[in-house]
């Protein structure tokens, strides 16, 4: 993942990799997480799968196991081989003029997307 054109004066980025599945409702329930991460250092242009240089820090995977990234893959439908479902994935990257001091300074099992999103309200 690569990027461009980050605000002067960013001091750090924030990132949200993220789906509402189906059943939520966009507004109204939190979406499936597969990657948040916070503190990224504002000279940061481009970020590999799965985050292995450790940039930033990282909040609760999908399934609140485990931090870092979830890869996406939608299942196979129980109905038809031949017929998948889709989803739409979102990553949001967020230039941040104020280090997000309500998070921790370290991954986190404790930050999923509600607490991650609610510190840029």
């Amino acid at each position: 993942m690569v990027w461009t054109g980050v605000p002067v004066g960013t001091q750090s980025l924030a990132l949200i990799m993220y789906h509402y599945p189906k059943g939520t409702v966009e507004g109204v329930d939190p979406p499936s997480q597969y990657w948040l991460l916070w503190n990224i250092p504002s000279g940061t242009v481009s970020l590999p799968r799965s985050n292995p240089d450790s940039i930033g820090d990282e909040g609760s995977d999908k399934d609140g196991n485990a931090t870092g990234y979830t890869p996406p893959c939608s299942p196979k439908p129980w109905f038809s081989i031949s017929r998948k479902p889709e989803h739409q994935y979102f990553i949001e990257l967020f230039a941040l003029n104020a280090p997000l001091a309500t998070l921790p300074t370290h991954d986190a099992l404790s930050v999923d997307w509600t607490v991650l999103i609610s510190t840029q309200k």
